[in-house]
């Protein structure tokens, strides 16, 4: 194979290739990049069974073949080159990449990774297909994935609920300490069965999101597929039941403290310098319509800050949460004002924006103890 194209039009494609590619075996597959020439297409594709990238891009094609190569040394070597028209070419066991116009200023010479053969990617049966908004999706995964858990002996929480519920498109995720739940309507959509997606396949979605059109989802029993254009993304399925999400849910919230959100965020920001590490506690006194955020008292000192508030409860209320989850949320809620509603100090708190969108963020609070 041989062919030429502009650096940048190829790096990007293998940067993203290199976030499925495995590093651990370098004789395989897994760890390659498959790279075929056909007409004036280069076609790009790595796996690591879990997950599959494939691609298509328009190059200038000399000579039609395909190669797999060493997808981790393809990127560095890419990621040193100038920003110029590069020539690609395979040779015997090598593939060389050179620049164009001067191949004696820069040549590399990399090994091809040829030991077995690369998989064709297969879908399920039945699948269930249609098109969503690229933008709206992407809104779903930024108020969802920073609630998911890491805790992998518990792989159902390690992945976003998915799923169709009353004329809404609907993501769940919680490590149970915090919880986030956003819907977007979607009455054309077709039911389907409730899905639990890898954190990892959400994160690498924020990678492929190239505008505000479109997309496609394909869903079976074991996989689902983004397709944006001619780059298609596969990842596997969490095989789990996901908790019964909806009895967390506060249903007897009878206070509200309404705050701006900056005065909230730069306030914590501020006093985050005295807060302890190890639990990360801050501590929200709310009394009349005035709010007084504080650290604990520990051997380094304490600080604190005040800022109004509309609060419509009677009697004074402490709530000990991990800053953290307060931050994470109003990170990604756009608008002036929040609302923290709660029945008691202890139980369950709901944020939400001000005026109410279709999502909700609950927080578990600590107890002095903690």
């Amino acid at each position: 194979m041989k062919f030429t194209c502009n650096k940048e039009t190829v790096l990007k494609e293998i940067a993203i290739a290199y976030e499925i590619a495995s590093s651990r075996n370098l004789t395989s597959f897994l760890s390659s990049v498959y790279l075929e020439t056909t007409g004036n297409s280069l076609i790009i594709k790595a796996t690591d069974t879990n997950f599959s990238y494939e691609t298509s891009i328009e190059v200038n094609v000399l000579s039609e073949g395909s190669v797999n190569v060493y997808c981790d040394k393809l990127l560095t070597i890419l990621k040193s080159c100038p920003d110029e028209e590069l020539l690609f070419e395979s040779v015997n066991y090598d593939f060389n990449i050179s620049l164009n116009n001067n191949r004696d200023s820069l040549f590399f010479t990399l090994k091809l990774t040829i030991s077995e053969s690369f998989p064709e990617i297969v879908m399920d049966d039945n699948i269930i297909s249609f098109r969503f908004s690229q933008k709206e999706f992407l809104k779903m995964i930024n108020h969802t994935l920073f609630s998911v858990s890491n805790d992998e002996s518990r792989i159902y929480l390690t992945g976003v609920l998915f799923c169709k519920k009353e004329g809404h498109l609907r993501m769940v995720s919680t490590d149970m300490k915090q919880m986030s739940i956003i819907d977007s309507p979607a009455e054309d959509i077709p039911d389907f069965k409730e899905i639990i997606i890898p954190k990892k396949a959400l994160n690498l979605f924020k990678r492929l999101t190239v505008n505000d059109g479109d997309f496609e989802i394909m869903i079976g029993e074991r996989k689902i597929i983004f397709k944006f254009g001619n780059t298609y993304f596969y990842s596997y399925i969490i095989n789990n039941t996901y908790p019964d999400y909806e009895r967390i849910i506060p249903k007897d919230d009878d206070k509200s403290i309404v705050i701006n959100k900056n005065d909230l965020v730069s306030t914590i920001n501020r006093i985050s310098v005295m807060i302890e590490n190890k639990t990360n506690r801050i501590n929200l006194k709310v009394k009349n319509n005035e709010m007084n955020i504080q650290t604990d008292d520990n051997t380094l000192g304490k600080a604190s800050g005040k800022i109004p508030c509309i609060y419509t409860g009677n009697e004074e209320v402490t709530i000990a949460l991990n800053y953290y989850f307060l931050l994470d949320p109003l990170k990604i809620i756009n608008t002036e004002n929040i609302e923290i509603r709660f029945s008691h100090p202890e139980k369950a708190i709901s944020i939400y924006s001000v005026p109410q969108e279709k999502f909700i963020h609950i927080v578990m609070p600590m107890t002095q103890s903690s």
